[in-house]
């Protein structure tokens, strides 16, 4: 990502709870929603089709679900910490795969 990547930390429930639902356009402002202590996510009213990158608690990929099909729920591998969501492509564009370590996470 580029270097000044803004990603939101979905600590407020309201950030958890919401997320990307019902949005037909990616939220200005940020790059991915970060959702740490989070082992699924679901995209129910989600239209958008974020890529899914379940993390460990270092940030390293341990699966990534490209183009999250909506009204489904994903859940993360054994020792998924946290779930980031990032535009639909942003991770083939990126070259990212699993073992990657996401070092620009929460910079």
């Amino acid at each position: 990502m580029k270097s000044e990547t803004k990603i939101l930390t979905a600590k407020r429930f309201k950030h958890r709870l919401i997320g990307l639902m019902g949005r037909t356009v990616w939220p200005t402002g940020f790059d991915g929603i970060y959702f740490p202590r989070c082992r699924s996510v679901h995209t129910f009213f989600t239209f958008l089709r974020p890529d899914l990158l379940f993390l460990d608690k270092n940030h390293k990929i341990l699966r990534i679900h490209f183009s999250a099909k909506s009204w489904l729920v994903f859940v993360g591998p054994m020792h998924t910490y946290g779930c980031l969501e990032i535009p639909r492509r942003a991770s083939r564009y990126l070259g990212l795969k699993e073992g990657d370590v996401i070092d620009w996470l929460l910079q």
